[in-house]
């Protein structure tokens, strides 16, 4: 069953985001508590969404930089792809997410492949991807 954009059509605050992932070789868990911060984002029905915290999945530290961030999604099948300008590089950059809605909650994440797959036209951030065996990054 291939989901509509209006699986995601609306605003949806940024409650946690966890992340498991291995580098070099040492495995490492990450769950950062946003709920008091008043981080969202927001998908309309035309295809094109907002947010005030630019996933910053390289910095275990601050999970969200407080950067606003805007463009386009697509939604295909439960795949959902953000296609914007990065704020460090000026670089048209993407991102694929797997997603589910339960009720009033959005939940979307990434896999190591996910992102590979994202990066596939980018040597260097493909590169850097190197030492990680295993990634996995959700938001709620």
């Amino acid at each position: 069953m291939v989901a509509s954009n209006s699986a995601v059509v609306g605003k949806w605050k940024v409650s946690t985001v966890k992340e498991t992932a291995t580098f070099l070789g040492t495995p490492g868990n990450y769950d950062d508590d946003l709920s008091s911060q008043n981080y969202f984002y927001e998908f309309k029905s035309d295809g094109t969404f907002k947010g005030n915290g630019q996933i910053d999945f390289w910095d275990s530290n601050e999970p969200l930089a407080n950067e606003p961030i805007s463009d386009k999604y697509v939604i295909s099948g439960n795949e959902l792809t953000l296609t914007y300008t990065d704020a460090t590089t000026q670089k048209t950059a993407l991102q694929i997410y797997s997603f589910t809605v339960v009720g009033t909650k959005l939940t979307w994440g990434l896999t190591l492949d996910q992102l590979k797959k994202a990066y596939a036209n980018d040597a260097n951030s493909l590169a850097a991807l190197s030492p990680f065996t295993a990634l996995n990054f959700n938001i709620e």
